[in-house]
């Protein structure tokens, strides 16, 4: 006889998008959260570990603004 365990197993995972583009899913992963990219704009992400699902979503929120603050802050193209 087998034994069953003890618990069933689950998995949990948290789409993440910002405005209207998906960019990855948050998954559970041991004692934190991982993130996997959809968008390889965000593959930096999946190397970290996080304590929580927001705290992975703030992650990819905040990198997406440094992105956009970088592009606001670049020179137009043609530019002398």
């Amino acid at each position: 006889m087998t034994p069953k365990p003890s618990q069933s197993a689950m998995f949990y995972a948290h789409l993440v998008e910002i405005g209207q583009n998906l960019v990855g899913v948050v998954a559970q992963s041991g004692d934190g959260y991982r993130f996997l990219a959809i968008d390889s704009a965000f593959a930096g992400l999946e190397a970290e570990s996080f304590d929580g699902a927001d705290d992975a979503c703030s992650a990819a929120i905040a990198l997406k603004q440094a992105e956009l603050r970088s592009l606001a802050d670049a020179e137009p193209l043609g530019a002398a």
